[in-house]
């Protein structure tokens, strides 16, 4: 574990207003914090999208439409160290490769799991998809609850932001 991440949140814990963790108790308090972005919120940054996605299979039927939603996922917005929270969806006309449905949920998560603008995010995966699969066409949608629009700010809860990138025709 990250010495210097777990000493940024123990910092943090001390100066955040209101009541922090018995003081014995805040090595524990930071290194589950640091634990928690480093791996499980942020975890995506060591991850190579084309390697989440994996081998791509020869496609030797005919090319019908392959449409995948619901993949859920969690987002931190970089602006406001705030998660997006909501649901993936891909659908590509393969030309001569598909992917399997596993590889597309890794795909998600690995590129989900940074800090990226859900506008980046939604480009990253169609790129990958396409440079991998390059199919006749594709839309991916990344649709979410932006908690910095929820949780602060104009404080909407149940706003709903969509993001989509198309490929071909």
């Amino acid at each position: 574990m990250d010495d210097k991440l777990v000493q940024a949140f123990a910092a943090l814990l001390r100066h955040l207003p209101g009541d922090g963790p018995d003081p014995s108790e805040e090595q524990a308090w930071a290194e589950r914090l640091a634990s928690a972005w480093s791996d499980e919120l942020l975890g995506g940054e060591s991850i190579n999208p084309e390697d989440a996605l994996g081998k791509p299979m020869a496609l030797n039927t005919r090319r019908q439409e392959v449409e995948m939603s619901g993949i859920r996922f969690s987002l931190v917005c970089p602006h406001h160290l705030t998660l997006a929270l909501g649901e993936a969806s891909i659908s590509y006309r393969p030309r001569h490769y598909v992917a399997g449905p596993s590889g597309l949920v890794r795909l998600i998560d690995a590129v989900t799991r940074r800090r990226l603008l859900q506008e980046e995010a939604v480009e990253m995966i169609a790129d990958t998809l396409e440079k991998v699969l390059q199919p006749q066409s594709l839309v991916v949608e990344l649709r979410a609850e932006q908690t910095c629009v929820s949780c602060r700010g104009v404080r909407r809860q149940g706003t709903d932001f969509r993001c989509s990138a198309r490929r071909g025709n």
